[in-house]
């Protein structure tokens, strides 16, 4: 499960826990604005833990690389 991967790394209070945990659907369709109006964060805010390379973004998410 992604969300306690994120917990086990003592990341529970941050941004990326609650989007992966509140937001997995959301976050799988890409869709960005949307999970930006649910955290009220700005979509740049959002995108920031998944920007870089797919492999860095995708592992630390807790999902797996594709």
């Amino acid at each position: 499960m992604p969300a306690a991967q994120l917990e086990r790394g003592g990341e529970k209070n941050s941004l990326e826990y609650r989007i992966v945990n509140e937001f997995m659907e959301a976050l799988g369709k890409r869709r960005i604005p949307e999970i930006a109006r649910g955290t009220g964060e700005s979509v740049d805010d959002v995108q920031k833990p998944w920007s870089g390379s797919p492999a860095r973004a995708t592992s630390r998410a807790g999902l797996s690389a594709r």
